[in-house]
């Protein structure tokens, strides 16, 4: 009989010649024991799917960060250990793209991730869900899976756009916004539609940064087709959409001024002087009272160099008999009505000038 030492051994060297993810059924065919599985060098991704840790923290292409660890180690269906200041929707999508990124090699055929899912591995804004589960879609007749740890969604085929990114199969960022945005609240709708057509330029020019997502012209085709669930809600929000806008803030800011019945905004607006030269972009701006809106986003208070870009581009502005309105998230979204007074008020105020 083989001593105990080299079974753990020979278990080990078994386990290492699987792929980075492997399934039970393929641990079972290279001779590692199911009660091998459960052990501190080896994590459960999803029912009957695991990885090896030293493989993802060390492999080609792995995500390092101390959350994705943690979240490993701790099992996919355990909250995961975050730093304090992370917001819990943005904890929620790291989670997802981490799974995302190790299971699309063990996929169901057939199967690519689709609503919340995607737009997390897309980096788009979409709010945290209670679930930990991926969304993976199908296209009929293919049967989902039923693991508890997916989602199963069937769509016709055409009804969808299908393609890769970061080595996933998922959904196109224009299909992942109609399939989301009807079943999200208004705001979140908007700033998820928001993400996908942004078109992010160097300011002064015309030259983008790099191309949008997804176009307001996809979206629409996509809306269009036959038998779209929520279709009307959808024309509707796609009527709230603009390339402008850089951050979710910054469309809940947006949506706040429409509803509020002020003069829309300029969004991403090219603040000059007399002489045509480029003092600052603001994201916000009414250029008839020289007022604009900037979002102080906590990166502002805290990066050095941000702040220090800030003050200069201020101090241009005023020089230039331009007004800037400091727009912090205690006003934005836990007092807003004093954040409507004060714009009320610099913009009466600058167009009585």
């Amino acid at each position: 009989m083989e001593p105990p030492q080299s079974q753990s051994q020979s278990q080990s060297q078994s386990l290492a010649r699987l792929p980075a993810v492997f399934s039970a059924a393929q641990a079972r065919r290279a001779g590692v024991r199911a009660d091998r599985l459960p052990a501190s060098d080896v994590t459960k991704l999803a029912r009957g799917v695991y990885t090896r840790l030293d493989d993802f923290e060390s492999g080609p292409g792995a995500t390092r960060s101390y959350g994705a660890r943690t979240f490993l180690r701790r099992g996919a269906h355990q909250p995961d250990s975050t730093p304090l200041s992370e917001h819990p929707d943005v904890a929620w999508r790291r989670s997802q793209i981490e799974r995302a990124l190790l299971l699309s090699d063990v996929l169901p055929t057939g199967g690519f991730f689709c609503h919340h899912t995607a737009a997390a591995v897309w980096n788009l804004p979409v709010p945290a869900r209670p679930t930990p589960a991926l969304d993976l879609g199908y296209l009929s007749p293919a049967r989902g899976s039923r693991k508890r740890d997916f989602l199963a969604h069937h769509f016709v085929a055409g009804s969808v756009g299908v393609t890769s990114h970061q080595g996933a199969p998922l959904t196109d960022p224009a299909t992942t916004w109609v399939l989301l945005a009807a079943g999200l609240p208004r705001r979140a709708a908007v700033a998820l539609g928001d993400a996908v057509i942004h078109t992010p330029r160097f300011p002064g020019t015309t030259r983008l940064k790099r191309a949008p997502l997804g176009t307001l012209q996809e979206i629409q085709r996509l809306v269009e087709r036959p038998h779209r669930r929520g279709r009307a809600r959808l024309s509707t929000l796609m009527g709230l959409l603009f390339e402008g806008a850089a951050s979710p803030p910054e469309s809940h800011l947006r949506l706040l001024l429409h509803d509020w019945g002020m003069p829309p905004p300029e969004l991403d607006y090219d603040v000059c002087d007399s002489q045509g030269r480029l003092l600052g972009c603001s994201e916000l701006a009414f250029p008839g009272a020289r007022l604009a809106l900037e979002y102080e986003g906590d990166h502002h208070r805290v990066d050095a160099r941000q702040w220090n870009r800030d003050i200069e581009k201020y101090r241009a502005y005023a020089e230039n008999g331009w007004e800037v309105l400091r727009v912090t998230a205690e006003l934005l979204y836990r007092q807003p009505e004093k954040l409507r007074a004060q714009i009320a008020e610099a913009l009466a105020r600058r167009k009585a000038q």
